[in-house]
């Protein structure tokens, strides 16, 4: 058999030091490696965390390896299983709706533009199945990115991610040479506002404790304009405090006569920027912070080294302005078991849904970089 599956089922054997350090290894593994920071286990440590802990989900840690050497780690974890949901056992990826992409770790990638050996979501059908009613009753695999995608065994889209690709132009001047009027024209009006007292920072991995100072400023100034889109309590931080001293929580802030107007917490992985989350003070809004916030992280970027910025899902309009016209289209598939103790307890959800007594069990996706 081409592929070949194993799974780690606690989360004592997840953390334990040495796998901690091969899966972190294995995820900052630069070229040869397909991955994004929401399988950094940084990230998925601070994600648990915030969402009840261990007691509230079940592990199911992929290792999986293809005759030809390739390597395969993967996160899935499922809920606790609830009487309002009528316990239906779900399985989804690590970070559920949080997380912008659910792409498994794969080193080394096969060849260009298909990251993945040949068979392996049908085999990783296969091995699933075999657990099926007692793992899960359906196993829902979403936000995979195209590269990732193969064998047909994601139907349905799930959102879109704008791309810039910085490596194609020359520096930060050849790039801006290349924007319209409206985005070409900040130069003059940065300048303009740095006369009046506007700065960039850039926070340095030893300036955590500022960072983790100005985030209840991020999230109530991100929650103002974006209504009922609360993250989890302590994410943010937890996010922050793990990964930002390892360079893979990139902050930064605007600051108008050394008072914050504009903060930006994002992920830098392998010389990707993922725009996560921003957020400014809405009494500036004449000044455009958003869009000069933009400006100074990608001149940062292209000093940085960076190949590409990922403005992650949605496609709102204000991205269309700094990237190609490219977009990554995320697709979304499922695993539905046919066990019989699944339709038992899809029975009794049905029931329950006839005493109205459950309720949804997800919510809408609100895109970090708003």
């Amino acid at each position: 058999m081409a592929w070949t599956f194993s799974w780690l089922q606690s989360w004592d054997a997840i953390w334990e030091p040495g796998h901690l350090a091969r899966w972190q290894a294995a995820v900052a593994g630069a070229g040869a490696v397909h991955a994004t920071p929401f399988m950094h286990p940084s990230v998925v440590r601070a994600w648990l965390e915030s969402t009840g802990g261990p007691d509230a989900w079940a592990p199911f840690f992929l290792h999986a390896r293809h005759a030809d050497g390739q390597a395969v780690l993967w996160l899935l974890v499922r809920p606790r299983a609830r009487w309002r949901t009528g316990f239906v056992r779900r399985i989804v990826p690590a970070g559920a709706e949080l997380f912008d992409y659910h792409d498994p770790v794969v080193i080394p990638v096969h060849a260009a533009g298909l990251v993945l050996a040949p068979g392996f979501w049908p085999a990783l059908e296969v091995a699933l199945r075999q657990h099926e009613g007692t793992w899960f009753d359906v196993c829902t695999l979403s936000r995979i990115r195209p590269a990732c995608c193969g064998d047909g065994a994601f139907p349905a889209p799930g959102g879109s991610a704008p791309i810039l690709r910085l490596d194609r132009y020359a520096d930060f001047d050849a790039y801006l040479a290349s924007r319209r009027k409206s985005i070409a024209g900040l130069r003059r009006k940065w300048a303009k506002h740095a006369a009046e007292g506007l700065r960039f920072h850039a926070h340095d991995p030893s300036d955590t404790e500022t960072v983790l100072g100005w985030l209840p400023d991020l999230e109530a100034a991100r929650g103002a304009r974006y209504p009922g889109s609360d993250l989890p309590p302590g994410y943010l931080a937890r996010l922050v405090a793990a990964g930002h001293g390892q360079g893979l929580i990139r902050a930064s802030t605007l600051t108008l006569d050394g008072r914050p107007i504009s903060w930006d917490v994002s992920f830098y992985l392998n010389r990707v920027f993922y725009g996560y989350m921003r957020a400014f003070d809405a009494a500036f809004f004449r000044l455009s912070p958003g869009r000069l916030h933009s400006y100074r992280t990608i001149e940062w970027l292209y000093a940085e080294g960076a190949h590409t910025f990922d403005f992650l899902l949605g496609s709102e309009d204000y991205k269309s302005d700094w990237t190609d016209g490219e977009e990554t289209t995320v697709r979304n598939g499922a695993i539905r078991s046919r066990a019989l103790t699944t339709r038992s307890r899809q029975y009794a959800r049905q029931g329950l849904g006839m005493l109205n007594l459950t309720h949804p069990t997800t919510r809408p996706v609100v895109a970090a970089t708003k």
